[in-house]
């Protein structure tokens, strides 16, 4: 990483909000050589964001070679003497003296940085500032929610045990050396090695429940009770701790003891029955449904609930959240054709591919196209788009003609490229979009809009999907080491 680079990048974690009390400003930096760049320092409600490029209308713009701002950054350089000589160009001087209060100089920062980073490293920007999780949780459902919750400012600490850490950290895919799902999972947290089931380990794990606010975990049920780390040993040396606990069977029921997967939840929910190709066999989804839908969002949800709960009640409670129960609303549709009297099959239902006007073609270079103009207002454009305005009558399954139009549609879409159907859906109000392969996705120019990937680091990320106007969420940094923070 050049130095700029890392200049910049230390900003958000040098940022004292304390000293920008009632006080916004945006700053342009615009550093030129070889190896230069241009960035924007916003500061608004004792929040500093970076952003790359020149974002805004600057109240002050900072113009300088990548050497000589360098320079003045790591203390080589006086900046008066920089802008006397004409090295630093400030547009608004008085702005930068109150804009430079607000931040620990570049030089001090980096003098210790492994010291600084172990013993202040805070989330610097999110909703859920000021609040403290200890992260229990290994493998993907439960890491997953945690690293969201961090990047929504949530000091999260995640503890593992020194003699059995978290196994995804030796998973692959392996890039630059390290697991690319352990960075994914658990960036924006600290880490802290401890032995739950050790005398030392269990008073140092209460001492920092008393300072928390959610305790995350996903041990099958009765495990950590079992150590005597469970909510009822918790809630003795803090009243208002709300306890996740995250399983696949949930804390009650036949099963709660049961082993299983993502497989075996999406199986026994019935979502799975409902996932089968042309010759009744179950088919396996690509992306882990249970862990992720049911897993990692209905494990934020129910930090979210408990959390705004305690602030009205200001009590803490135990949460039950099982991913095989998360699963049940997926399966809405295919329950409610059961109870009115119909055998769900999802290959002759509306959404599952029953109808020419919400399916999935093939196109002439053997690519695929999302066809979801369920409405009959879509319908009808793309009919006379395509110059078959007798089709918007047949998309109705019990229309005499209704199975020839399928056919027809699919060899109407096999006539031409996917670029060309892309295209037709880009200009049109017709729900007509591209399958992208996997490679494509983070190219797609709706994705890059969005900033909804990170490539700031060796190993590439997901960024936060929820977008907050006031609070932004963002990664705050990348995934720790074992035990690499101090508390």
């Amino acid at each position: 990483m050049s130095d700029l680079k890392s200049i910049s990048q230390s900003i958000p974690n040098r940022f004292l909000p304390q000293k920008a009390e009632g006080y916004q400003t945006t700053i342009h930096f615009d550093i030129s050589g070889d190896e230069g760049g241009k960035f924007t320092v916003e500061i608004s409600d004792q929040v500093c964001q970076l952003k790359e490029g020149l974002v805004g209308d600057p109240v002050c713009v900072v113009r300088a070679k990548a050497k000589h701002y360098v320079a003045l950054e790591f203390g080589e350089m006086n900046p008066q003497l920089a802008i006397l000589t004409g090295k630093l160009k400030v547009s608004n001087i008085n702005e930068m003296l109150r804009f430079s209060k607000c931040f620990i100089p570049y030089h001090k920062f980096n003098a210790d940085a492994e010291s600084q980073t172990k013993k202040h490293r805070k989330p610097t920007s999110g909703p859920l500032l000021g609040y403290r999780i200890l992260d229990l949780t290994r493998l993907l459902p439960g890491p997953w929610a945690t690293a969201m919750l961090a990047d929504m400012g949530a000091e999260v600490i995640k503890i593992e045990d020194p003699e059995s850490p978290d196994y995804v950290r030796d998973y692959p895919p392996i890039i630059d050396g390290k697991s690319a799902n352990y960075m994914a999972w658990n960036r924006s947290k600290r880490s802290v090695a401890i032995g739950l089931r050790t005398p030392e380990g269990k008073a140092q794990f209460m001492e920092l429940v008393k300072s928390a606010d959610v305790v995350i975990e996903q041990y099958r049920p009765g495990v950590i009770d079992s150590w005597e780390l469970g909510y009822a040993e918790a809630k003795k040396v803090n009243q208002k701790i709300i306890y996740v606990s995250l399983t696949g069977f949930g804390q009650t029921g036949p099963m709660a003891q049961t082993a299983g997967h993502d497989l075996n939840y999406l199986a026994l929910s019935g979502v799975l029955s409902q996932n089968k190709d042309e010759n009744g066999r179950p088919v396996i989804p690509g992306t882990q449904l249970a862990d992720i839908a049911s897993g990692t969002y209905q494990t934020i949800q129910a930090v979210m609930a408990a959390l705004l709960s305690r602030h009205k009640t200001g009590e803490g409670q135990q949460v039950d959240v099982s991913m095989t129960d998360g699963l049940l609303p997926f399966a809405t549709i295919a329950f409610n054709t059961l109870w009115s009297g119909e055998t769900p099959n999802n290959q002759k239902m509306a959404l599952s591919g029953g109808l020419p006007n919400y399916n999935i073609y093939q196109t002439s270079d053997g690519k695929w196209v999302a066809m979801a103009a369920l409405e009959p207002k879509f319908w009808s454009i793309f009919c006379d788009l395509v110059n078959r305005p007798e089709w918007k009558e047949k998309s109705i399954p019990n229309h005499p003609d209704f199975e020839q139009t399928k056919a027809e549609v699919a060899e109407l879409f096999a006539s031409e490229s996917r670029d060309h159907w892309e295209d037709l859906g880009a200009k049109n109000d017709i729900c007509l979009t591209p399958i992208l392969e996997m490679e494509e996705v983070e190219q797609h120019p709706h994705f890059k809009n969005r900033e909804m990937f990170d490539r700031s680091s060796s190993v590439p990320l997901i960024n936060q999907p929820i977008k907050f106007s006031k609070t932004p969420s963002k990664i705050q940094w990348p995934a720790p080491e074992l035990g690499e923070d101090e508390i």
